[in-house]
């Protein structure tokens, strides 16, 4: 649920801009205050489409996305799980744009704990990571 204080107004709506980008989802307006956009921020459920092709969904606070999110970033990588003060924290994926991918746990954007790491060849390392290093890993064969 959306928390609205006095003189603030919530809805959902699309919003197109003048270099390309879309907003379709909800929003405030504090209409005594010029914040940001004249006032009006994303907040609630939303997705962000840039011209470039970004794609940025999930819950927006104060036009800031945060929490369970899903971006589709313009090179074709990606990333699933939470976003906690513009971070990746906790479990989620981040798929490359040749299709690799690491799926474990993130704190402050950085791959922490255990985790799996699958090559574009399908090739999985299971393990222990650390920011820049992989730890005690065990590759699984696929065959």
């Amino acid at each position: 649920m959306i928390e609205q204080r006095p003189g603030e107004k919530t809805g959902e709506a699309e919003f197109h801009f003048p270099n390309g980008d879309s907003y379709s989802g909800g929003y405030k307006i504090w209409p005594e205050e010029k914040i940001k956009s004249y006032g009006i921020m994303r907040h609630g459920e939303g997705t962000y489409t840039t011209q470039d092709g970004g794609r940025y969904s999930g819950d927006w606070m104060e036009d800031c996305l945060e929490g369970q999110v899903t971006i589709q970033y313009p090179d074709g990588s990606s990333f699933e799980g939470t976003l906690q003060d513009g971070h990746y924290s906790g479990p989620g994926r981040y798929r490359f744009p040749d299709g690799s991918y690491f799926e474990g746990s993130f704190v402050g954007s950085q791959v922490t704990g255990q985790g799996i790491w699958v090559d574009a060849e399908g090739q999985q390392w299971r393990g222990e990571f650390a920011p820049d290093k992989a730890l005690s890993l065990r590759f699984k064969h696929n065959l």
